[in-house]
C-alpha cells in the first residue's frame, strides 16, 4: 500500500481530492458488512459508538490519512449509508463539505 499512500499525496496535491483503493480487504468488508447489516433509514448516525468502528478509523483509517496531516487525525463522526442501485435516493450526488469542529476560529485569508 505504500505506492497507494505515495499516489494519494500527490493526487490530493494536485486535484485536490484523492480516490484510495484496497483500503479494507474483502475478508474486513464482509465482517464490517456483518457488523453493520443493513441500514432501515437514509442514515445511521452514531458509528463511532461502534467499537469495531471505532478501532477502524483510529488505526486503518487513520493511517491513510495521516501523511497530509499536520497532527494526528481524531474521529469524531460515522454516519453509515447503505447507498444500493436499488435504494431510491433523493439527494443528488454532492460531496459534503461540513467539518466537525470543537470551536470556531476567526483566521485571515
Amino acid at each position: 500500500m505504500r505506492n497507494e499512500k505515495m499516489n494519494f499525496t500527490a493526487d490530493l496535491d494536485a486535484k485536490g481530492f484523492a480516490i484510495v483503493r484496497r483500503v479494507l480487504d474483502p475478508e474486513a468488508c464482509c465482517v464490517l458488512r456483518d457488523l453493520l447489516g443493513d441500514a432501515d433509514v437514509a442514515g445511521t448516525r452514531g458509528m463511532l459508538r461502534i467499537p469495531e468502528v471505532m478501532h477502524l478509523a483510529r488505526s486503518l483509517l487513520a493511517d491513510v490519512v495521516r501523511p497530509c496531516l499536520p497532527a494526528p487525525p481524531i474521529p469524531v463522526r460515522g454516519i453509515y449509508f447503505d447507498k444500493r442501485p436499488e435504494t431510491n435516493w433523493l439527494v443528488a450526488w454532492h460531496q459534503d463539505l461540513t467539518l466537525a469542529v470543537k470551536e470556531r476560529v476567526e483566521v485571515s485569508g
